[in-house]
C-alpha cells in the first residue's frame, strides 16, 4: 500500500520512474564532491556537455532531470549542445574552470578525449555516458545497458532467417554501437551457429556520399571568364592578412559562460 500511495505521489508531481533515477545518479555524483560544494550558503554548479542536438531522446532525458534538479533542487545549470569531437576538451576546460563542480554529458563520440581532459582537473568531478569503463580519479561512466534485449532480437532474427544471412545497420562503430552489434549476432549464433552477418555504418557510407559530392579541382570550368585578374586576387591576398585570424570556437558548440 505504501509502495502504491509513492507511485501515486511521483505521478502528481511529475517525475516519471527515469527522472527519479536520473536525480539520484546526480546526487550520488554529487557526494562524491568535496564537502565545500554542499555549503548551504554556495549553490552546487553543474554543466552539461552533448555531442547531440538537444532533441535527442537520449540527451533530453538527462537535460529534463537536471532542469528540474535547477528548479527544485536550487543548482545552477549551463549546459552545451551540438559539441563536435574536436570541441570537446575545449568545452570540458572552460567548465572546469569556469567553477563547475559536476560536469555531466555524453561521451560515446570523445572517449580518450574526454578521459584525458578529466585528469587536468581532479577537483572536479565528470560524470557521462560512455561505453567504456571508469578512470581514476574523477571519470564516471553510466550506460543504458540494452545489449540483452539486443541478445534476445538476434536470437529471433537467427530463428525466422530464411536465407542464413542477417543485417545490422548501426550509426558509427563505437564501443557503445558495438556493444549492441556483437550482442545481436551472438543472440543469433545461440540458435544458428551457422548464420552469417553483414554490418553498415550509416555514418562511414555519409562521409563517403559528401566527399563524392564534392567537386575535385580537375572538374571545375577553366574559363578566362571566371579567372580572377591578378589585381584582384592580390587586394584578396591583402585583406586576407590584415583580418584577424579566426578563434577555435565552432558555432555548432555553443561557449559555456563561467
Amino acid at each position: 500500500m505504501d509502495n502504491k500511495k509513492s507511485r501515486i505521489q511521483s505521478k502528481r508531481e511529475g517525475l516519471s520512474r527515469r527522472n527519479v533515477l536520473e536525480l539520484g545518479a546526480l546526487g550520488l555524483a554529487a557526494a562524491m564532491l568535496p564537502g565545500s560544494a554542499f555549503a548551504k550558503t554556495k549553490k552546487l554548479k553543474v554543466a552539461a556537455i552533448f555531442a547531440t542536438p538537444i532533441e535527442e531522446p537520449w540527451d533530453n532525458q538527462i537535460h529534463v532531470a537536471l532542469q528540474k534538479a535547477e528548479k527544485e533542487l536550487g543548482i545552477e545549470y549551463k549546459w552545451s549542445e551540438k559539441v563536435q569531437t574536436a570541441d570537446f576538451s575545449r568545452v570540458m576546460r572552460e567548465y572546469a574552470q569556469g567553477g563547475y563542480e559536476l560536469v555531466l554529458g555524453d561521451a560515446f563520440a570523445a572517449e580518450r578525449e574526454s578521459r584525458r581532459t578529466a585528469k587536468q582537473f581532479p577537483k572536479t568531478a565528470f560524470l557521462f555516458g560512455s561505453g567504456a569503463g571508469p578512470a581514476e580519479p574523477n571519470f564516471g561512466v553510466f550506460d543504458n545497458w540494452i545489449h540483452e534485449p539486443a541478445y534476445l532480437s538476434g536470437m529471433i532474427a537467427g530463428k525466422m532467417s530464411k536465407s542464413g544471412t542477417i543485417g545490422a545497420v548501426a550509426a558509427m562503430g563505437i564501443p557503445e554501437v558495438n556493444r549492441l552489434v556483437n550482442a545481436f549476432f551472438a543472440g543469433a549464433r545461440e540458435v544458428n551457429p551457422d548464420i552469417k552477418k553483414k554490418v553498415a555504418f550509416i555514418a562511414r557510407s555519409s562521409i563517403r556520399q559528401k566527399q563524392r559530392k564534392r567537386p575535385s579541382p580537375r572538374s571545375m570550368p577553366a574559363s578566362t571568364s571566371s579567372m580572377p585578374s591578378a589585381s584582384a586576387s592580390s587586394k584578396r591576398r591583402r585583406r586576407r592578412r590584415s583580418s584577424p585570424s579566426p578563434t577555435c570556437r565552432t558555432s555548432r558548440a555553443s561557449a559555456p559562460t563561467p
